[in-house]
């Protein structure tokens, strides 16, 4: 059962208000462990949280970071250590120490902060006007920088600049990670992003997502997955494309490990379903009431049927998560789980056509990548 106060802050959140979670971990200290620290303003710092991966998935993350392309800027890479096992060496000073480069800045926190937490402090001590998160058992195709750099620099109304990324499944045995690491070409498009798009899913992530800092500090961070229901990279990206300029790269350039991040942990996508949902009923709210009624038919079957696809392990999670049904029901303000299948339908239709509206609203731009 669902903790009362958790379940009580999820009804009641307000999903676009800010709130500063940069002060949660005021008390616990990060050590400069490699590195100097004064050093002027760059223009981008890439920060790589770590925490417990095996350290051949770290060191990829890192080379790929320090092997791009010529971007054409002064970038520095701030690796900060959450430091998971204060008793276990797991190997990240000891490969950087082996394989010294200016660019790099090791931090390690004397307590952990937990994912959200730990990718906070990052951005807190990043000195550079833009930021961006790669995850230590994730990699950067080599022209992910030149070419989001250009863009960046060719477009100053942009705050966040986001691009496709490709999981490589590692659950299901052998990957082609050679393959992954082609670098992406052709003509792609760029375009706006709406706050509209992220109902029902995260349209884009911090996976392969470069921000201006100020915009991070001024929205308050991520939430401590420790102080509400769900986790908080979502419900962030929806807030952060209400305020500022989100635009879109419709291309691989990051690539994203399946089968060693957090996300596999499956205590989380039970309370993060709940969460998901009252994040929807937010949007809707600012919705016009000629297709909030359709928006309101949807949100149901959506919730319904990704609970079910968790619950059987039929979801793209491929386990089996466990699902309170009637729990979920009542926190949610349903009677049961069952639906008229025809007017929901209607509903569903008005909502595609709209969500089609949305995505064809912004001017689209033709890339031809580096």
């Amino acid at each position: 059962m669902l903790d009362s106060n958790l379940v009580h802050e999820i009804k009641n959140r307000d999903f676009f208000k800010n709130v500063n979670h940069y002060r949660d971990f005021d008390h616990i200290k990060t050590n400069l462990i490699i590195g100097n620290k004064d050093f002027p303003e760059t223009f981008l710092t890439i920060i790589i949280p770590v925490y417990d991966h095996p350290i051949k998935f770290i060191a990829r993350a890192i080379n790929s970071a320090l092997n791009q392309d010529n971007p054409g800027i002064d970038y520095k890479i701030l690796v900060i250590d959450d430091y998971a096992f204060p008793d276990k060496d797991n190997g990240v000073e000891n490969y950087l120490r082996n394989h010294p480069d200016d660019r790099i800045l090791y931090y390690k926190n004397e307590r952990n902060l937990g994912v959200f937490g730990n990718w906070n402090r990052g951005i807190e001590l990043s000195n550079s006007k833009w930021v961006t998160l790669l995850h230590s058992d994730d990699f950067y195709k080599p022209n992910f920088l030149i070419n989001m750099i250009n863009i960046i620099k060719d477009n100053p109304n942009i705050d966040q600049l986001a691009c496709k990324y490709e999981m490589l499944d590692y659950t299901s045995g052998e990957v082609n990670e050679a393959d992954a690491m082609k670098p992406g070409e052709g003509k792609v498009v760029l375009r706006k992003v709406d706050y509209r798009e992220y109902m029902y899913d995260m349209f884009t992530s911090v996976k392969g997502s470069i921000y201006r800092r100020d915009t991070l500090i001024e929205i308050g961070g991520f939430r401590s997955q420790d102080i509400a229901l769900g986790l908080d990279d979502y419900s962030l990206m929806m807030r952060y494309a209400y305020q500022f300029n989100t635009y879109y790269l419709d291309t691989v350039l990051y690539i994203d490990s399946w089968g060693f991040n957090d996300s596999l942990n499956l205590k989380h996508w039970y309370p993060q379903l709940i969460a998901d949902y009252f994040m929807w009923k937010n949007i809707e709210r600012k919705r016009s009431p000629l297709i909030r009624w359709a928006y309101k038919l949807k949100d149901v079957k959506v919730l319904v049927n990704r609970a079910v696809s968790y619950s059987d392990g039929t979801s793209y999670i491929k386990k089996k998560v466990p699902v309170d049904f009637d729990e979920l029901y009542q926190i949610c303000g349903l009677k049961s789980g069952k639906y008229n299948k025809f007017i929901t339908f209607i509903g569903r239709v008005f909502a595609k056509a709209d969500e089609k509206r949305i995505k064809l609203f912004h001017k689209r731009i033709y890339i031809t990548l580096i």
